[in-house]
């Protein structure tokens, strides 16, 4: 018994030791409209510290090329195009755009990067109102992720309608942090979590356990919803709690169903756990669009990824392997059943 005990205490305490050895680094950046901060866990700051600064260069070089508000970019130099020629770009915008295609595919258009231009007309700041259904209508025919023709082979992207555009804005920031990883894990960092404005991607642990991640009410931002232990993996959450305004007592938000052109009203939220940033960051917005019942199905359709999708009505249904991430949920907040 006092040999047990003994080596009990002596892995305590080596236990210990190496706990205060590893230090805990974080650095942030403003990417992509949002603040996104890497925190990396460790026993070299120096490497640590490079290693970081070399994953916020790669993801601001990959931002300059993706978004369409800076003049000077590819997609900016596409929109500007459609309808009259092709435009030559890097072959990272070539896979991005392939990416959003077979998410687009499998979704039944419910995620569709050319849904963008509709930005013209609605604004989501407080006060605002629904745009005149003509309006929405006319811009609704340039909606259509079909008609975004790509050359593979000679590293080319054409609009096929005057007027189109792509807006790469549900898919970027996951495809972006998806490059800080890989940048991460070249400097032979293991144990670290990025966090782009609330979505987060996970490597290795916390000390010797998962990482903990909590996801909010959607009615309720300072209450915890559910706490997930994670580890490798990616999780994003769309909500209609972020960019909305009220009007005739309804809530009009920011994620528009592209066969519509009007906000979807299905979910007041929707978060997918992945293995990679630009899935659960697509997907998220996918199935937000599809609604519980058909956005379950394709979950389950999926390898490696599993979802929770809260209705209007507070009620979180979750998909088959989602419960093996929960650690806790918090009473009172909603009615949860399973599938």
């Amino acid at each position: 018994m006092g040999v047990t005990i003994l080596l009990v205490v002596t892995l305590f305490s080596f236990h210990l030791l190496c706990l205060n050895r590893i230090k805990t680094v974080k650095r942030t950046q403003l990417l992509m409209g949002t603040y996104v901060e890497i925190t990396v866990l460790g026993k070299n700051e120096k490497r640590i510290n490079k290693a970081i600064i070399r994953a916020f260069q790669e993801m601001k070089k990959v931002e300059n090329k993706l978004s369409k508000f800076i003049p000077g970019s590819e997609v900016s130099l596409i929109n500007k195009n459609a309808g009259i020629a092709w435009v030559t770009v890097d072959p990272e915008l070539i896979d991005i755009i392939q990416k959003a295609g077979e998410i687009s595919e499998i979704t039944g258009g419910s995620f569709d990067i050319t849904v963008g231009i509709l930005g013209e007309i609605w604004d989501f700041r407080e006060g605002a109102t629904v745009p005149d259904k003509k309006k929405i209508d006319m811009l609704l025919k340039l909606v259509d992720y079909r008609k975004v023709m790509v050359d593979e082979k000679n590293s080319r992207v054409f609009l096929a309608e005057k007027g189109m555009e792509i807006d790469l804005g549900g898919i970027a920031k996951g495809f972006i942090v998806d490059n800080g990883v890989r940048i991460l894990e070249q400097n032979k960092i293991k144990n670290f979590i990025i966090n782009a404005g609330g979505d987060l991607t996970v490597r290795g642990n916390k000390g010797f356990e998962p990482w903990k991640v909590g996801i909010q009410s959607p009615r309720d931002r300072t209450k915890i919803y559910i706490t997930l232990g994670l580890t490798n993996k990616s999780i994003t959450t769309s909500g209609d709690y972020e960019k909305y305004f009220m009007q005739d007592g309804v809530r009009y938000h920011h994620i528009l169903n592209p066969g519509t052109g009007y906000p979807a009203m299905s979910c007041s939220s929707s978060s997918i756990v992945a293995s990679d940033a630009t899935t659960a960051d697509t997907l998220s917005t996918a199935v937000f669009v599809l609604g519980p019942a058909r956005g379950i199905k394709l979950i389950e359709a999926l390898p490696e990824v599993q979802g929770m999708i809260v209705d209007k009505k507070g009620k979180a249904v979750f998909s088959s392997g989602f419960g093996d991430f929960i650690l806790s949920r918090a009473p009172g907040l909603a009615e949860v059943y399973e599938k």
